[in-house]
Order: C-alpha cells, then sequence, then structure tokens
C-alpha cells in the first residue's frame, strides 16, 4: 500500500500545486475498496467548489490507477477548526485569533496570535499585572502543538 499512497500523494500534490491550495494531509485506508482522504487549505481558506475542482481532478489521475480498480472513495475538506496548526500560512491566517501552544518541553500557553513569518510566531501573552500583555516571540521548533481557541462570544 505504500507504492499506492506515494502515487496518489504525488498526484494530489501536483494538483493542489496547479490550483493555488495546501495539500495538508493524505490518508490511504481500506484494501480492496480504498477509501482517500484529502485536507486542503489555503491563506484564505477552501471553499466546496474547491474541494470538488480538487476532487474531480484527482481522480481523473487515480481513476488511471490500476490498484483501485475494484473502486474507492475520495474525500476532500479542509481542516477542521480543532485541528492543530502545521504549517506558516495557516498561523498567519489565524492572526488576531486566540492560540493555545504546547512548547516542546510541555508548558502550555495562551494568547492571542499577533504575527507569523516563515521561522515563527508572536503570541500575545497576559502579563504579570493586570490588563498588562507581553509579545513572546517562538520559533516553530519550539512548538509541539498549536491550536485555535474557539470562541463563541
Amino acid at each position: 500500500m505504500g507504492d499506492l499512497k506515494s502515487s496518489i500523494l504525488q498526484i494530489a500534490t501536483e494538483k493542489a500545486t496547479e490550483q493555488g491550495v495546501h495539500l495538508v494531509e493524505l490518508t490511504l485506508t481500506g484494501s480492496g475498496r480504498f477509501k482517500i482522504l484529502a485536507l486542503i487549505d489555503s491563506e484564505s481558506g477552501v471553499t466546496i467548489d474547491q474541494c470538488t475542482k480538487f476532487s474531480r481532478s484527482v481522480t481523473q489521475e487515480t481513476d488511471l490507477i490500476p490498484e483501485l480498480d475494484e473502486g474507492y472513495v475520495i474525500e476532500v475538506s479542509s481542516p477542521g477548526v480543532d485541528r492543530p496548526l502545521e504549517f506558516p500560512f495557516q498561523y498567519r491566517k489565524n492572526i488576531g485569533r486566540k492560540v493555545r501552544i504546547t512548547l516542546e518541553e510541555g508548558e502550555e500557553k495562551e494568547g492571542e496570535l499577533t504575527d507569523a513569518t516563515e521561522q515563527g510566531i508572536t503570541v500575545k501573552l497576559p502579563g504579570l499585572k493586570k490588563k498588562e500583555f507581553v509579545n513572546q516571540a517562538y520559533q516553530y521548533q519550539e512548538i509541539k502543538k498549536a491550536k485555535i481557541i474557539v470562541s463563541f462570544k
């Protein structure tokens, strides 16, 4: 299944690049009748139409793969809001939102994401005094996990 996944990954990556989106994750499950799950994203998010277009373009290529002759299902969506941030563009599109980061040593920090570059992020954290804030920079290699905090205010 490794060669099959590699073939599908190559096709999906090419189609994502052509369409101006990022392939965040691709999973292949099952045997006989496979299920392909592709998560795509972009700096401005993705629409249902973009997911449909991506699915159709990948399917045109994967229909030609003999190992998938018994049929397969392909699902394309954007990563959910509960999914950890992985790429610099995902951090950039969430500037201004609250984020919870877990550092490599296990310490958790929570604050407002104020900047994101190719090297790292800056988070506005609560200071020692009430209504006092400190901007703290983190390199991506220092971050074990980062998630957006969803607020329904």
